[in-house]
């Protein structure tokens, strides 16, 4: 989210609108730019009053619902079974919103790690 941040604070200088700003990613780095479009939860206050807020999303194959996906032990310390709130808590799936910037989805149903279910249940 600083990231965005940094582009909208330093737009003019980098030559770039800052109402046009959109955010990809692939596979895990999907997951972390749809959490960056679907929330603002996360947001650690870095440039304070500049908002994070993102025009357009670009999800390719991303793993957007840990909770459904493979157990992340020794990611959180928890299995899935020990603590499925944080699952739940790092799934962009569960942020989804009427005012989401729009989305392209990208997935294959060849995908081996991760279920093309995740991205028509995004959608």
């Amino acid at each position: 989210m600083n990231a965005v941040k940094y582009l909208r604070k330093n737009a003019k200088s980098l030559g770039i609108d800052p109402e046009k700003i959109g955010i990809i990613g692939f596979s895990a780095g999907a997951n972390l730019a749809s959490m960056v479009a679907m929330t603002k939860k996360f947001d650690d206050g870095g440039y304070p009053g500049v908002s994070s807020h993102v025009k357009v999303l670009v999800d390719a194959y991303g793993n957007v619902n840990l909770f459904e996906h493979r157990d992340y032990q020794k990611i959180f310390g928890k299995s899935r079974k020990q603590d499925p709130e944080i699952y739940k808590r790092y799934s962009p799936f569960f942020y989804v919103h009427n005012k989401a910037p729009p989305a392209l989805i990208i997935h294959s149903n060849r995908d081996p790690v991760v279920s093309v279910d995740q991205s028509k249940k995004f959608h």
